[in-house]
């Protein structure tokens, strides 16, 4: 999936991150570090239309603030009929088990 977002930098597995986590430590670099993580739930392209539609809609209604996020998940359940949730669960699956694989090569490879 791609997600039309720019992107300074990209890791393909767990160990590249891991040494970037420790080289950035080495170097006592003060930020941290996103991870974005694909979701490749069948589902997600249909999600993602649902998204982008319901937040048309909250445009067009001028619903603002805190209504926006509420409005928005209801509206993406109701267009995509159950898929959101079938693909948001996937997506936490999968965030888990990326983000497993990269703390444990963090712990293996020690300090760099």
């Amino acid at each position: 999936p791609e997600s039309g977002v720019p992107c300074p930098a990209r890791a393909d597995n767990a160990e590249v991150i891991a040494s970037a986590y420790w080289a950035a430590r080495k170097l006592h670099l003060p930020q941290g570090m996103l991870v974005a993580v694909p979701n490749y739930d069948p589902a997600g392209a249909n999600v993602e239309r649902a998204i982008q539609s319901a937040l048309a809609e909250a445009e067009e209604m001028n619903i603002r603030g805190q209504e926006v996020t509420p409005f928005i998940l209801k509206r993406v359940a109701e267009k995509t009929g159950g898929d959101s949730l079938r693909s948001n669960m996937a997506l936490v699956r999968q965030n888990a088990e990326v983000g497993a694989k990269i703390a444990s090569c963090i712990a293996n490879s020690a300090a760099g």
